[in-house]
């Protein structure tokens, strides 16, 4: 971690004017602190950028894999749907076929078939 007030406290010391008048041992020392300061700011600074990257990329996979179970819950819905609309038909065919069986007013099954047929019918028409 960075220590932000010896940082401050370098930058002050190195505009005044002490360090302008310093001995050329002196300013070595100075500037020998300044690019160990800036040094570790570069470490920090790239510490920071790494962790952001890392957490926008986690982000990312997070949604990623929300997403992929929004479309799994949605594939499962379409399978489901079509299963229905399958079955649907299938009852509507088998209504059809019994609405339209032929009148043939012989036989002991004539007022069932007819019963069948009216129930068919209203089925058809949405009716109950």
């Amino acid at each position: 971690m960075i220590d932000i007030e010896k940082m401050k406290a370098l930058a002050a010391h190195l505009r005044s004017q002490e360090a302008v008048d310093a001995k050329p041992r002196e300013i070595e020392m100075f500037t020998d602190e300044a690019a160990t300061a800036i040094e570790s700011l570069l470490s920090e600074l790239e510490a920071s950028n790494q962790k952001r990257k890392e957490a926008v990329m986690d982000a990312e996979r997070a949604r990623e894999e929300r997403n992929r179970a929004q479309v799994k819950l949605n594939a499962e819905w379409i399978e489901k749907t079509a299963a229905l609309r399958a079955e649907l038909e299938a009852r509507e065919a088998a209504l059809r076929q019994i609405a339209a069986i032929e009148d043939k007013m012989y036989g002991g099954d004539w007022d069932e078939i007819e019963e069948a047929r009216r129930i068919a019918g209203d089925a058809l028409n949405g009716r109950k």
